[in-house]
């Protein structure tokens, strides 16, 4: 019976556990968005700039579930379903001229569930010389946002989780003190 007590004492609690386990991951999550962040400064430096025309979206479908309590059925697949929302998100597929006169396209790596352009809108466009199809949109927020995404997801989780782990937080069992 002793060494059930004892060996709970040595075991940290379930928050420092979770706690821990945050940080690790919200410290991955800054490494990656450091990688991405890395990546495209590598990219913005050897790019060549032109002007582009917004011709169409690419839709992505996303498939949402929703927790709803109560409904007069027990079948869960048929509940399931009825609480299942698919949303859209547009990307904007771009067209440009590069500098030696060549037609190419791209497809933006952010979208959203509104269209930010307008069909026909001019946009400022980025792309890789070797690889004209390797475009971006030359916007800060087309640029930015996902390095600045991951960003402060990590940072959020291993704040959280560094609070969490932090041992003045724990919490006494008992009469303990």
């Amino acid at each position: 019976m002793a060494d059930s007590r004892e060996s709970k004492k040595s075991r940290p609690p379930q928050n420092a556990r979770v706690g821990w386990a945050l940080a690790v991951i919200g410290l991955l999550v800054l490494i990656y968005g450091a990688v991405t962040t890395t990546r495209l400064l590598l990219f913005t430096q050897s790019a060549l700039s032109a002007d582009g025309v917004v011709v169409g979206f690419e839709e992505r479908e996303r498939v949402r579930w929703q927790r709803r309590r109560g409904g007069n059925t027990s079948d869960t697949f048929t509940r399931m379903l009825r609480n299942r929302r698919v949303e859209i998100s547009y990307f904007p597929q771009v067209e440009f001229v590069t500098e030696d006169g060549t037609p190419a396209a791209f497809v933006s790596n952010v979208g959203g569930r509104s269209r930010r352009f307008a069909e026909g809108e001019t946009v400022p466009v980025l792309y890789d010389p070797d690889d004209p199809s390797v475009g971006r949109i030359g916007e800060a927020f087309d640029l930015w946002f996902p390095s600045a995404f991951l960003g402060a997801l990590g940072l959020t989780w291993g704040a959280v989780g560094l609070y969490l782990a932090k041992p003045g937080k724990r919490e006494k069992r008992g009469g303990e003190s």
